[in-house]
């Protein structure tokens, strides 16, 4: 998260980096349907369902859900709240001609978006839905993304 302040002394190094393993373009999917519009391979439809099912119970391979998640709750989840001032190359970095997320521009889009004149309670509870789905997914991803 390189919009964050390093504590004096201390250098971000290249294995701080989140390498971009996301599936494609998030653009124009709505983030409570991600998950029963664009379903990986292999997941259980009970979750496509409830929405709560434990992402434990999913037969993904681990790189594959790490994609999955990655999209849907990185992007999906910018897009949400950013709406048209999102853009997915604004996250993206080249480091040694790997590509890695950047949150560099994340303060100033956040800063544009709090100023937008548009905004609704309609709009700010649709987010709120987003949070605790996001939550939900985060509580229900498998103790190997803990690290």
């Amino acid at each position: 998260m390189d919009h964050l302040t390093y504590p004096f002394g201390i250098e971000p190094n290249e294995e701080d980096a989140i390498t971009y393993v996301s599936f494609n373009d998030y653009r124009g999917v709505q983030f409570l349907d991600y998950i029963k519009t664009i379903r990986p391979t292999n997941l259980p439809q009970t979750m496509v369902d409830a929405r709560l099912t434990s992402l434990y119970a999913s037969k993904l391979e681990t790189s594959e859900l790490e994609r999955f998640l990655h999209t849907w709750l990185f992007f999906g989840l910018l897009q949400e709240v950013l709406d048209e001032l999102f853009n997915q190359d604004d996250f993206l970095c080249v480091i040694h001609s790997k590509v890695v997320l950047s949150t560099k521009k994340l303060p100033g889009k956040l800063k544009q978006w709090m100023g937008d004149s548009s905004l609704d309670q309609k709009h700010l509870t649709h987010l709120q839905q987003c949070l605790k789905m996001t939550l939900i997914a985060l509580n229900a991803t498998p103790k190997i993304f803990d690290t």
